[in-house]
């Protein structure tokens, strides 16, 4: 969010865009607004944006009138940031964000001081980075916030437990899918289900994953 040139905007998106790595487990692109209503309104209808990045040169009012949006700009106290000063709307922004849409992550780049700054109520803001450019970070926090939300612990651990070489005694109907892999009449039992159904058996008691009355591990973080 900032009120850029386009020559600006292009810098902005190639240079994130450059931070990008073979190992990253996201990519994202960059939509550049100019206002806090051109954000407000992205962030209510567009439910593939991730993460808000706020920076210094915000203006309030959208170039673009669109009557029927105005419905939902008014019930979103947009008034309370209409009589704030400009160099307000960052920090007041990232708080908004964060009443209307409370999953996403938001950052802050201001050219403000720590003191400054560190007084406000800024929501849920994730973090503050204070008069730099630093578009690795950026984008290794940009990451970090979506995975975070894409963690699954029991999930997790149930794929890496399918994949242990583990015998399961106690389950002979099931013993992960052996029954029915191994026999002459319903292997198109087997093809149907997949693999997979049979591999992550979790009523083996051979370890790896959890427990339901005393989590510790996966359960618990999930």
């Amino acid at each position: 969010m900032d009120n850029l040139s386009d020559q600006q905007a292009r810098f902005l998106k190639s240079s994130l865009h450059g931070m990008r790595r073979d190992e990253d487990p996201f990519i994202y692109e960059c939509v550049v607004v100019p206002s806090v209503e051109d954000a407000l309104i992205g962030v209510l209808f567009n439910h593939d944006i991730q993460a808000v990045v706020v920076r210094p040169g915000l203006t309030f009012h959208s170039r673009n009138e669109v009557e029927i949006l105005r419905h939902f700009l008014s019930q979103s106290a947009m008034e309370d940031l209409q009589e704030l000063a400009p160099s307000e709307y960052g920090p007041e922004t990232c708080r908004l964000i964060g009443r209307v849409r409370p999953e996403l992550d938001a950052y802050l780049i201001t050219d403000r001081s720590a003191e400054d700054i560190a007084g406000l109520d800024l929501g849920l803001c994730r973090r503050v980075f204070y008069n730099q450019e630093d578009f690795l970070e950026l984008h290794l926090n940009i990451l970090r916030g979506v995975n975070r939300r894409y963690r699954t612990p029991f999930f997790s651990a149930l794929k890496e437990y399918s994949k242990q070489p583990t015998g399961v005694f106690h389950a002979l109907p099931i013993s992960r899918g052996k029954s029915i892999t191994r026999s002459h009449w319903i292997q198109d039992m087997g093809a149907f289900y997949g693999p997979n159904i049979f591999m992550a058996e979790t009523s083996a008691t051979s370890g790896g994953l959890d427990s339901l009355l005393e989590p510790r591990g996966p359960i618990k973080q999930a």
